[in-house]
Order: C-alpha cells, then structure tokens, then sequence
C-alpha cells in the first residue's frame, strides 16, 4: 500500500510538471515557422489565413524593433494566432539558416518583389491560405495593441480583394494590390447611403455587369466612402478624412481639387490623380470608354515630356 500511494504521488507530481511546462510553452505565444509549404498546410488545417514576415534578425534595426516593441511582447503572439499562422522568412547576416531554408526564403523574396510589392525590410503580407498575399504593412509604433488592431482592419479588406467587382475600402491595401499588378486606381469618393447622384452612378454603371468586368482589367477600385448611417472603423474614418484633406488641399493641380460627391479620381498607383469626373449621363461601355480615353490621353502626355 506504501509503495501504490508513493507512486500516486509521483504520477501526480508528473502531471503537474507537464501542465506547468505546457502553461509555459502556451504563455510564451505561438512559435514562427520558417517553411512556407508547413505553413500553408497549417493554416488550410487550422482555417486560418498567413502573417507572413520579412527580416533580418540580426542587422535591420526596424525589425529589431518590430520584435522587441510588437511581436515578442506578452499577449500578442496568443492573440494574433487566433487568426493567423506565423511565417517568418529571416534574411541575417551573422546567424546560420539550413541551406534548404536559405534557399526558400530568397526565393519568396524574388516572388514577392515581382508580383506582391516587396521592398525592403521589415515587411509584413497577410496572406490566404495558398499564400496569396491581400495586404501589406511592416513596422508600426503603440506597441501590441494597436497592432493587433490594426491587423485586424487589413484582415477585413480580404473579402473585398478576392471578389473583382468588389471596392476596397483600405486604401493602402488598393495602392498596394495596384502596384503589384501593374495597374491604375480608379477612386471614388462617394456618400453611399444618402448621396443620390453616387447612388445612380453606382446602379447605372458601377454594379453593372459590363463595367464590373472590364474595367479592373486597368483598374484596381479604390471606394472613399463618407456615409450617414452606415457604420464605419474609427481607422477607416480618418484614413477617408485624411484622404479627403488632401485632395481638399494644395498638393494637387487645382484641377483635382475636391468638390462634392460623387469625384471619380483616376490616379497612378502611388496615388497621384491624372484624371478626374464624376455622375456622367453614359451607359457603362461608354463609361469605360470615358476612363479608358483619360488614362490613354495621360500616357501620351507622359511619353511626350
């Protein structure tokens, strides 16, 4: 009987040792991984999309940053993984990586250069789960919480990227996307819910079917939305703000001053308007053709300077 009640009393001692080391390893936050097909395969497990991030550990002294001020303080690692599989993709100059892993990572670097927009260091894509990146961000100051909310107001972009005749409303997940694939912003400063020009505009041409496809074949759709009843991120209201300040102010030519609603901007992918109109009396092929005629009336200036 001695013996039974002494090895009880070690198995519970055991037990005890592995929830505590388990409570460890959990308060710790979720691990990084640092292969790209684990990750996808974990995140199509699991459901959840990828935060992908690009560094260099030890000489990038933002991402240094990024890990000391956001990614390794206590309670963001637990939270951010409801959502997400973390990647990281680590290009050091000091610490050794497998040649397997080196070899990956420079080439998602290549990948991402040509097709996502990747510039430098460090660089943060939220992805899906195939790997397909929806938007982009890097180092950011407030420390956890804020960036957790700020992942958050990207995350909800996402819908509105995989469907093309859909608007998005982050505007610099719009800059982004239209950068990557080589095309312009189409962006539309509208009053959704109480403006009846922008109303008619979008029934008569917006949400039809010709226009829905043809026109993102030039365009990445960018919606600036000031509504009264509609509820909006308190983010998303002063990006809109911000954006409506600066078309509002002297950083563009008179012409692309800011009016009223609706105001259709044609703009480079970096934001910088060369066209501008509004409610036009047109089908939506002759819509098209009106954003089309601005765009290739733009590149002939260009060229000619």
């Amino acid at each position: 009987m001695k013996k039974n009640t002494s090895f009880k009393q070690l198995l519970c001692v055991s037990v005890l040792c592995v929830s505590f080391l388990g409570g460890s390893v959990w308060a710790e936050g979720p691990k990084w991984l640092d292969s790209y097909d684990q990750a996808k395969l974990q995140a199509t497990e699991q459901g959840k999309d990828l935060l992908v991030l690009f560094t260099g550990s030890d000489w990038c002294s933002w991402c240094i940053k990024l890990e000391a001020e956001v990614l390794n303080q206590d309670g963001f690692g637990a939270k951010v993984a409801s959502d997400f599989v973390l990647l990281k993709l680590d290009f050091p100059k000091k610490k050794e990586l497998t040649a397997s892993v080196k070899e990956q990572n420079e080439s998602l670097r290549i990948e991402f250069k040509a097709n996502h927009a990747f510039r430098g260091y460090p660089t943060v894509y939220l992805a899906d789960a195939k790997g397909v990146p929806y938007a982009k961000t890097g180092y950011q100051p407030d420390g956890p919480e804020k960036y957790l909310e700020h992942l958050a107001f990207l995350k909800e972009a996402k819908p509105l990227v995989d469907v093309k005749d859909r608007w998005l409303e982050n505007y610099d997940v719009a800059k982004a996307k239209a950068e990557a694939q080589g095309k312009d912003l189409l962006i539309n400063f509208t009053g959704s819910d109480w403006c009846g020009w922008c109303i008619r505009l979008d029934k008569a041409v917006f949400s039809r079917e010709f226009f829905k496809k043809q026109a993102p074949k030039d365009f990445v759709f960018a919606k600036i939305d000031f509504p009264s009843k509609k509820k909006q991120s308190k983010e998303l209201v002063v990006q809109n703000q911000g954006l409506k300040k600066e078309f509002s102010g002297n950083k563009y030519p008179k012409e692309f001053l800011f009016r009223g609603y609706p105001t259709i901007y044609l703009a480079d992918a970096g934001g910088t308007p060369y066209g501008v109109t509004g409610w036009q009396d047109m089908t939506p092929k002759q819509y098209v053709d009106h954003l089309t005629v601005m765009k290739k009336d733009h590149r002939k200036k260009a060229n000619s300077q």
